[in-house]
């Protein structure tokens, strides 16, 4: 048969050549095909592969979306996003730091992977500057950071040794410019081998890129959330607050259309007005034009102004009570306008002033009186003055005499005191003149005995120079001396 065959062959070669040759190609042509189908197949089925792990990865981030949804606090987020990744991404290591404003650094906030207490707490001291060059790409708009085992990175190995991991991502949550917090997921150089390994392929980040997305628009919408929280908490509280004011508050305060019905009231307003409630203001004031003004004028001239947009304070008018007394209110009104320009209501605070009112009528009164008994004070006190004046004139005469007398009396004091002094004067003069004159004489006598000897001497210092030294010339001189001594 095999035989029969090769016959077969050979006379289809020997007759018909062409054809031979042209089913060759059409069959080399075909198994080319099969080969790519199979290749196809091949890469289908590690596509398919891929989708299958891709479309996993979904279900089980789908039922952590879930989980997330039930958590408001960013602790039990971290804490269920740290479970997720060891258990379903197979990561060995993870870490999330928080930004901390005070001291404007990211520091760990949670941590798993760590089963050694020191390694925990050494890593969960581990802070990140927020201007660390490190996070620069990140702010720049970078994904991730990624730091391959065996791979020299710049600036990232230092990061790596804190972590005690030898590969590790990075990845910002929140915004690119300030992100809220960091998450960092890696493995350690002995576990590496039995984990997730960390990878630069679009593939492999495809798990953790959409975790980190879908943690930070959690936290973006927990901290929005928190946010409306405390923004509503305050609103609330500010709302009782105002309220609690508005309903204690001793002035009356109240609010009324253009047209002058009421549309809200505090007790005090009711109270100052004679109602009963609040109530019964709204019910029956319709016009407070006509049923509180007891001049309608006046608030025909306040309406103006509130037309234009000028707000009153301090107004003072009547106002009509329920028992048709009138009252003393000072107001002050606010308009409120609708963006189209026109008036939609009047905010009225109004103060109760007829006790004062009273006060300064009382006031008024006692002035008049006082300024009546000043005026007849006045008169008396001018007819005491004209008394005065003429006392004054006469005091003034009999003090002119007693100036006069008193100027003459001075004048004969002093008379007698220069006498007394000249007395004096010269008593003490005439005692060392009289000494003067009684040693005169005396002195007139020496002067003539000392004239005489000088005399003496003179000659008989003459004659001895004349007759060459006589001693008989000088025998006088001694005499002379004595004489003039004794």
């Amino acid at each position: 048969m095999e035989n029969d065959r090769q016959n077969m062959r050979s006379a289809e070669v020997a007759g018909q050549p062409e054809e031979l040759a042209a089913l060759r190609r059409e069959n080399d042509s075909l198994s080319g095909q099969v080969k790519e189908l199979v290749r196809a197949e091949g890469t289908l089925y590690r596509y398919q592969e891929q989708l299958d792990v891709q479309l996993r990865e979904y279900q089980e981030l789908y039922q952590f979306n879930r989980k997330l949804s039930a958590s408001q606090e960013l602790p039990d987020i971290f804490a269920h996003a740290a479970q997720f990744i060891i258990n379903n991404l197979g990561y060995e290591r993870v870490l999330f730091f928080s930004f901390d404003a005070e001291t404007d650094r990211y520091a760990v906030c949670a941590l798993d992977g760590y089963y050694r207490a020191e390694d925990s707490a050494a890593v969960g001291a581990l802070t990140i500057a927020r201007t660390d060059p490190l996070l620069a790409p990140l702010y720049a708009g970078e994904a991730c950071l990624i730091h391959l085992s065996g791979r020299r990175h710049q600036g990232l190995e230092g990061l790596a040794s804190a972590m005690m991991v030898s590969e590790y991502l990075l990845y910002p949550l929140g915004s690119h410019d300030r992100p809220v917090a960091l998450l960092a997921v890696g493995n350690s150089p002995d576990q590496a081998p039995f984990c997730r390994r960390v990878s630069d392929s679009e593939m492999s980040l495809l798990g953790i890129g959409n975790l980190a997305g879908l943690l930070s628009s959690t936290i973006e919408n927990q901290i929005l959330f928190a946010s409306t929280k405390k923004a509503l908490e305050q609103e609330r509280l500010a709302e009782a607050k105002y309220r609690g004011i508005f309903e204690n508050a001793v002035e009356g305060i109240f609010q009324t259309t253009p047209q002058g019905r009421f549309l809200s009231c505090n007790p005090a307003t009711a109270e100052i007005l004679g109602y009963g409630s609040p109530e019964e203001v709204i019910s029956s004031l319709t016009d407070v034009t006509s049923q509180l003004y007891v001049i309608p004028e006046q608030r025909k001239a306040l309406f103006k102004d509130l037309l234009q947009g000028r707000p009153v304070k301090g107004f003072e008018v009547r106002f009509y009570r329920k028992d048709g007394r009138e009252r003393w209110v000072r107001l002050s009104i606010r308009p409120s306008f609708e963006p189209e320009g026109e008036l939609l209501h009047l905010d009225v605070i109004m103060e109760d002033i007829s006790d004062r009112k009273q006060v300064e009528k009382a006031i008024r009164k006692l002035n008049e009186e006082l300024e009546q008994r000043v005026v007849d004070r006045t008169r008396a006190l001018e007819s005491a003055n004209a008394e005065l004046k003429q006392l004054s004139q006469e005091l003034e005469s009999a003090y002119t005499d007693l100036k006069q007398t008193h100027s003459r009396m001075l004048q004969q004091e002093k008379m007698a005191s220069i006498g007394q002094l000249a007395a004096g004067v010269a008593h003490e003069i005439n005692n060392p003149m009289g000494f003067i004159i009684s040693n005169l004489n005396t002195l007139g006598k020496y002067a003539q005995k000392l004239t005489g000897f000088i005399g003496l001497q003179g000659e008989a210092i003459e004659t001895l120079s004349r007759e060459n030294g006589r001693s008989d010339v000088a025998k006088d001189i001694p005499t002379s001396w004595r004489i003039w001594i004794i």
